[in-house]
């Protein structure tokens, strides 16, 4: 273990998943059903909103969703089975669909927590929390007793999952990854912040390897490999997003007036964007929706390698929706512009830009660069876009 900066850096490899796999309780499970009405928030894959869960019959549980998109989707075929809870979000038009499922935390004191994956359409994995924002409800149970699990760990309660921290290096902001790049939380408890110390090697640069023979996380100061490294992302937003502008007024050829809105919401690896056109006697003439699921890239590859992203992409409207495309190119570059010798991410069967699609897309060809050379994945949404910046290192 590691202390670096009162942030103490150990292998969570195996942590993690002891902690996960008993709930972060330590206990027995509960052998009635929790009361789990009421309001939580909610992050999706760092999108943020709220769960109302309306109404609990025994082990069923059914309500509404809201996450960032000023709409609410229905929530149903709710379930809780011992510490596992699943349900569903829909859409009114039947056409998209998410199903998540969970590990329920239930603490003495009434607070309460849920975590686990969501997928979209029936595909991709993304990760998933919530909190009760008031006390639950708790049944009556028997005295509950602790628990040890395989190989002699012991569980520890009151640990959790913390998505509101950020971190700077040399003054620039960082995403802690892990191997295949996607974004993992540092644990909190007891007052003191955990952090994965495969994300901490990515960041400064460090080489990390695990023993499984002697259980024995291997961490050298070594020279790294030559090839791009990850060092931070940014989030680009339109110049003409309504909520800047309050939309766009336009003229038809008859004289009359219209307003074009425009919007982006959402985060990192889940975004959706909206357009609609309003003519002035207030009516809707048309509108778009679209939303966009993604794995972050990887967090390293060589002069030989040729990266890839994982897409679910769903289109329940096209109008004012333009495609979507990703491309490396220069970080100078804002979503939507591109220089000559950008890079473009392409479907198996070669299309660089896609509306509904659910798959991979997987850079053109691979890049070799120069000491301190700068790039950007670009992922474009609309006019919006996220930029994922890259250095060359040897």
């Amino acid at each position: 273990m590691v202390r670096n900066r009162g942030i103490r850096v150990f292998s969570m490899v195996i942590i993690l998943a002891i902690l996960l796999s008993t709930g972060l309780l330590g206990v027995a499970a509960s052998v009635a059903a929790p009361d789990v009405t009421g309001e939580w928030s909610i992050t999706a894959n760092t999108s943020r909103g709220s769960i109302n869960i309306a109404s609990q019959s025994g082990s069923e549980f059914s309500g509404t969703v809201s996450i960032d998109a000023g709409k609410t989707e229905a929530l149903s075929n709710g379930y809780i089975s011992g510490d596992t809870v699943t349900f569903t979000r829909t859409w009114p038009s039947g056409t998209l669909r998410q199903d998540f499922t969970g590990t329920l935390t239930v603490n003495s004191d009434g607070s309460a927590s849920m975590s686990g994956t969501f997928s979209q359409n029936g595909s991709g994995s993304y990760k998933w929390s919530a909190t009760k924002t008031t006390p639950m409800s708790l049944p009556s149970t028997p005295a509950l007793t602790p628990s040890v699990s395989s190989g002699g760990l012991t569980p520890i309660s009151g640990a959790v999952l913390n998505d509101q921290l950020s971190f700077k290096l040399n003054g620039e902001t960082v995403v802690p990854v892990g191997d295949d790049g996607t974004p993992v939380l540092p644990i909190s408890y007891n007052g003191t912040t955990y952090l994965p110390v495969r994300a901490m090697g990515y960041l400064l640069g460090l080489g990390i390897d695990w023993d499984g023979t002697t259980k024995t996380v291997l961490i050298s100061s070594t020279t790294s490999a030559p090839g791009w490294y990850f060092t931070h992302w940014e989030y680009y937003k339109h110049p003409y997003d309504t909520a800047d502008t309050g939309g766009i007024v336009g003229r038809f050829a008859n004289g009359d007036t219209y307003t074009d809105y425009k919007e982006g919401k959402g985060e990192i690896n889940n975004f959706i964007n909206t357009t609609a056109r309003q003519l002035s006697n207030g009516k809707i003439a048309y509108s778009g929706y679209a939303v966009t699921l993604w794995n972050d890239p990887p967090a390293y590859f060589s002069a030989t390698d040729r990266p890839s992203i994982t897409v679910n992409r769903t289109v329940e409207s096209d109008w004012g929706i333009s495609s979507f495309h990703i491309y490396l190119d220069e970080a100078t570059i804002n979503p939507g512009g591109a220089s000559q010798g950008n890079i473009g991410f392409a479907t198996p069967d070669g299309q660089r830009y896609v509306q509904t699609y659910q798959g991979t897309l997987q850079m053109e060809k691979a890049l070799k660069g120069w000491v301190g050379a700068k790039k950007a994945i670009i992922l474009y949404l609309n006019g919006h876009g996220f930029k994922y910046y890259y250095e060359w290192r040897e």
